[in-house]
């Protein structure tokens, strides 16, 4: 299986290891698959959520509008949603 450890991840991201976990454990990330020695891999696909949540919390989002955001980023959804969910947290 190919990916990384967490602390592969936590080097690449530049989070810590216990940021990473607290992350998952509070659901912001979702739990990564697990390889046959029961290690947590990490594919690509975290780097892109650890660099939005990371771009997010600079603009002032809490952990929570982070979750709710990256659960409606994984369905399927129009550009104009999209564009009046980013708008509404200007107001």
């Amino acid at each position: 299986m190919e990916g990384m450890t967490r602390g592969e991840l936590s080097q690449r991201t530049g989070l810590s290891m216990a940021t990473i976990r607290y992350y998952e454990n509070s659901g912001v990330l979702p739990a990564p698959k697990r390889a046959a020695n029961g290690y947590r891999i990490y594919t690509d696909d975290y780097l892109v959520k650890i660099k939005f949540i990371k771009d997010a919390k600079s603009l002032g989002y809490s952990l929570r509008e982070i979750q709710e955001t990256l659960q409606l980023l994984s369905q399927e959804m129009d550009e104009d949603t999209l564009r009046e969910i980013v708008q509404k947290k200007d107001c």
